[in-house]
């Protein structure tokens, strides 16, 4: 029932935007963007996406994606379809965002997060009051006499945040922290996970410890900080996360570097490389690949 409040809301809301956007009216011509890119660690994990994003005004935007992630079976051992959708208004002053995603394995494990943004310029930056409600499914077996049963249990993440960020003609930066509560679904989850009749049950302890799926994981807070440095075709970025697992309270913390490249005015391509650190795990080093296309 949750999930489908939180997807009619989002329908709802992007009907709403549609409709003032096809009330502006025509001026110059929608600014549009297609990106692909895919990501690997050195355990065997990875994950591609493809993304679109129009402007059809100078103040709104629409974005939409899909994409897949698999983690290695010695980490979460998860494999999941993935696909996003939002939409933004930016003013001069104020500005607001909207945005759905989903990221589901087949059977073990599913998370849907509804996020919310408003924003407004501060000194030539902008500063963003941020909140995320985000809901799990966990599905496990256990080994009874003579059988085995399947079982699915729920948690929903409320989380708030704020962030900052700027971005000049050769320097730029942000930084971005939110704080998450958790119902009680979240207990009956952990209690499962120590029953010792399990079958099987999905690692969400090792979501955090690659960056591949990692942003699907349940955290007790998060915080990300980058910084960027623009040349006449190029830049460089800095940045740099932290987390605490919610299922276990293990830290994680993640690094990374990423250079991007104008090809030509229209193609641009990035590369990433990082390594992440989470407690209890060894080090894990990923890299990753972009191309964009803009008109």
């Amino acid at each position: 029932m949750k999930r489908a409040v939180n997807s009619a809301a989002l329908a709802a809301a992007l009907a709403a935007a549609l409709a003032s956007v096809l009330s502006v009216p025509a001026g110059a011509a929608a600014q549009w963007e297609l990106s692909t890119g895919a990501l690997v660690d050195d355990a065997s994990g990875y994950s591609f996406d493809i993304d679109a994003r129009v402007a059809p005004t100078e103040q709104w935007s629409f974005a939409a994606g899909i994409g897949r992630a698999e983690s290695s079976d010695q980490r979460a051992a998860l494999t999941g379809d993935a696909w996003r959708a939002s939409v933004d208004w930016q003013g001069a002053a104020l500005g607001f965002g909207l945005g759905y995603r989903s990221w589901r394995d087949s059977s073990l494990f599913s998370a849907d997060t509804l996020a919310a943004d408003v924003s407004w310029s501060v000194g030539g930056g902008r500063i963003s009051a941020l909140v995320e409600s985000r809901q799990f499914e966990i599905g496990y077996t256990i080994t009874l006499p003579l059988r085995t049963q399947r079982f699915t249990q729920d948690f929903v993440d409320t989380g708030l945040g704020l962030a900052y960020s700027y971005y000049g003609d050769r320097w730029g930066g942000y930084v971005r922290a939110l704080s998450y509560e958790h119902d009680a679904g979240l207990d009956r989850v952990i209690t499962a996970s120590r029953l010792p009749n399990l079958a099987d049950f999905p690692r969400l302890q090792a979501l955090l410890s690659s960056f591949v799926t990692r942003s699907v994981g349940s955290v007790d807070h998060h915080v990300a900080l980058g910084i960027e440095r623009s040349f006449s075709r190029s830049g460089v970025t800095l940045d740099l996360g932290f987390s605490r697992d919610a299922v276990t309270d293990d830290d994680s913390r993640n690094l990374s570097v990423s250079y991007r490249y104008a090809l030509t005015p229209q193609f641009e391509l990035e590369g990433l490389a990082g390594v992440t650190e989470t407690d209890r795990f060894d080090a894990l080093a990923f890299a990753g690949l972009q191309l964009r296309y803009r008109n």
